[in-house]
């Protein structure tokens, strides 16, 4: 009876684990913005990143959409430690890895065009809210 309590616990765990997205935007990153690689065209391009992250929780595979909210964060954490202000994927997700360019476009650059995807991340509508504990 106990060893059953044991792995549903263990299997619930897994499963929670395999929904949420695990990497936080560091405070400094959350001004970088998300591009399309067509909107970098008067930025300049400060190098790339290969974000990586798991595409299973155990055996269980993870939500696509968290897989690419992590590799988002991951990118934008890594654009404001290189002094970037923008992201771009320069390759399709591919079981947890995916590449993005670095780049500065300035704040003139961002604000000018209205497309331009900022503190959200690509096509998930999901959005890193920062933990707020109770008082």
């Amino acid at each position: 009876m106990r060893i059953g309590a044991m792995t549903a616990a263990a299997g619930v765990t897994m499963l929670i684990a395999g929904c949420g997205n695990w990497i936080e935007v560091k405070p400094q990153a959350r001004d970088v913005a998300i591009l399309e690689p067509a909107q970098t065209a008067s930025c300049q391009y400060l190098g790339k990143t290969e974000a990586a992250v798991l595409n299973e929780a155990g055996f269980l595979p993870r939500n696509p959409q968290a897989i690419n909210a992590d590799l988002v964060n991951i990118a934008r954490n890594d654009a404001a430690q290189m002094g970037g202000d923008a992201v771009a994927p320069l390759s399709e997700r591919d079981r947890g890895h995916q590449t993005f360019g670095i780049y500065r476009c300035g704040a003139t650059t961002l604000s000018r065009n209205p497309n331009m995807r900022q503190n959200d991340t690509m096509e998930t509508g999901i959005k890193t809210i920062p933990y707020q504990p109770p008082r």
